[in-house]
């Protein structure tokens, strides 16, 4: 069931600097409900009606959520006892544990338009998606029943068919750490660079892009190893002050949750494009400590790095 509050989405990133306790909350990839009307929240899907929903009724189907400011995007919900806060953004969270939801969303609506292949029109299709999802994450029982009919029976035929599946992991957590704050002009700093997953697991063979901006300007790209961890040497010749940004592209794949505390977890149901994006400083100076306020949370100052 689809109860109304007024939400979106997004991915923490920690950034770190060696031998210091610097922590920043950076934004991957984000994803919102802009609209303030719930009507113009409704992508593809139908008003159901089952005496173990809720409230006997619901709209099942999907929603139109914002990645990046680009889309819409279809997205399915769970944890239907729990309001469907607009506008609002949320936070990128685990895969999808259910193997059955996964499979549902990578052979159903929207992911392949023409599933459940009965005689549905889009708005059913989802809807019966929508509720074969909620039989799995909520433990909704459809077992008999329910209105429109050839819905129900698409969703029982969906639940029957469900099998096991993977989601494919995602750069969710990046780390960047030069080897200290403050460097002498002309010494070698080496950026080491750390991808994780949103299993919070390494990722090997993440394509990384470095853009220096500032006293020493620059870019390049890397690629992690089986440890999940690039490393790129570059000179400061000039004093002053460089940002250090790291970037990395991926596709956001079915089952990817998107999370807000109180409210229904949203989860993809199309595959979209997706950046995960962390950033820090680094300050070239002779002798003199320099202050720096994270971008989120911790606040410290550091000396010299001789």
């Amino acid at each position: 069931m689809h109860k109304i509050a007024t939400r979106a989405l997004t991915a923490v990133l920690a950034l770190g600097l060696m031998g210091a306790a610097f922590t920043s909350e950076a934004i991957a990839s984000e994803a919102c409900f802009t609209a303030t009307d719930p009507i113009d929240l409704i992508d593809t899907g139908t008003n159901v009606f089952h005496g173990n929903l809720p409230d006997s009724s619901s709209y099942a189907g999907t929603f139109k959520a914002f990645i990046d400011g680009n889309g819409p995007f279809e997205v399915y919900c769970v944890e239907m006892t729990q309001p469907l806060c607009f506008p609002e953004c949320f936070d990128q969270g685990p895969d999808v544990t259910s193997q059955e939801i996964i499979w549902i969303l990578e052979n159903h609506y929207p992911t392949v338009p023409g599933a459940p292949a009965l005689p549905l029109d889009a708005n059913k299709k989802a809807a019966a998606v929508q509720l074969a999802i909620w039989h799995f994450s909520d433990g909704l029982d459809i077992s008999v029943g329910g209105t429109p009919p050839d819905v129900f029976d698409a969703a029982r035929d969906i639940i029957a068919a469900a099998l096991t599946a993977t989601v494919p992991p995602t750069p969710t957590f990046v780390t960047v750490d030069p080897s200290s704050p403050i460097c002498d002009p002309g010494d070698t700093v080496t950026v080491t660079i750390c991808v994780n997953d949103q299993n919070n697991q390494p990722m090997d063979g993440v394509s990384v892009d470095i853009d220096i901006t500032g006293a020493n300007p620059g870019m390049t790209t890397v690629m992690t190893n089986a440890l999940g961890k690039a490393t790129y040497q570059y000179v400061g010749n000039n004093m002053g002050n460089d940002i250090i940004t790291v970037t990395t592209s991926y596709t956001i794949p079915v089952g990817l949750t998107w999370i807000r505390s109180g409210c229904q977890t949203l989860i993809m149901g199309e595959t979209c494009a997706g950046m995960t994006q962390a950033e820090t400083s680094k300050m070239w100076d002779v002798g003199l400590p320099v202050e720096r306020t994270s971008w989120g949370r911790v606040k410290v100052t550091f000396g010299n790095s001789q």
